[in-house]
């Protein structure tokens, strides 16, 4: 069995994760039990990594069935180094270990690459009201005959409006795949992430 101890946020309660051959346990800092997930219930694993102004939200997610997801999260600073950040690393080592032992029980376990489920629809549908409301806005601009100043000013945030809406539209379209990754390699970036080889010294 293996233990980790890491905070998922700075505001949040530190999490203890412990890994052994029948599954994954989370406990509170006084090690009362949260939740267990056995590794022959997990079904689907996804990893979303959103950076955000100064923060960076990495999460990965075990599914197992319709309704009980399970979720590792660590959200640090953006431009932090992952190696240099002991919770970091943690959490990455976690995330490692978890995903070898799925892929010790399911070899070839794919893992896909953001949202999924209800969280990716529900950016698909706000992409489409976004881009639906600016579409909207610039049009009854343009009907009602708004002074050119007005209409000047009110182009920039009309645009961010249509932008934002084609990036959340093009990235969780219900018709596109989004795209996976075996977990033994994501595994391996993972370890990689958290302690980079040094580079081989060049013969001279």
């Amino acid at each position: 069995m293996t233990t980790y101890t890491l905070r998922p946020a700075p505001l949040a309660q530190t999490r203890i994760y412990r890994v052994d051959d029948t599954g994954l346990v989370c406990l509170d800092v006084k090690e009362n039990e949260l939740w267990f997930l056995p590794w022959t219930q997990i079904e689907h694993i996804a990893f979303v990594d959103h950076p955000a102004k100064s923060q960076r939200m990495r999460r990965l997610d075990l599914v197992a069935g319709p309704v009980v997801t399970r979720s590792l999260s660590f959200t640090g600073p953006a431009d932090a180094d992952p190696a240099a950040d002991t919770d970091t690393v943690t959490f990455l080592d976690l995330c490692a270990d978890v995903l070898d032992r799925v892929e010790a029980l399911r070899p070839g376990m794919p893992v896909s690459w953001g949202e999924h489920g209800r969280s990716r629809a529900i950016l698909f549908g706000i992409g489409v009201a976004s881009a639906l409301g600016a579409l909207a806005i610039g049009g009854l601009a343009l009907a009602t005959g708004v002074s050119s100043d007005r209409l000047a000013a009110a182009a920039v945030p009309v645009g961010v409006m249509l932008v934002l809406g084609g990036v959340l539209i093009n990235a969780n379209a219900p018709w596109k795949k989004p795209p996976t990754m075996p977990a033994v390699s994501m595994a391996r970036a993972m370890r990689l992430t958290a302690r980079p080889e040094p580079a081989a010294e060049q013969e001279t």
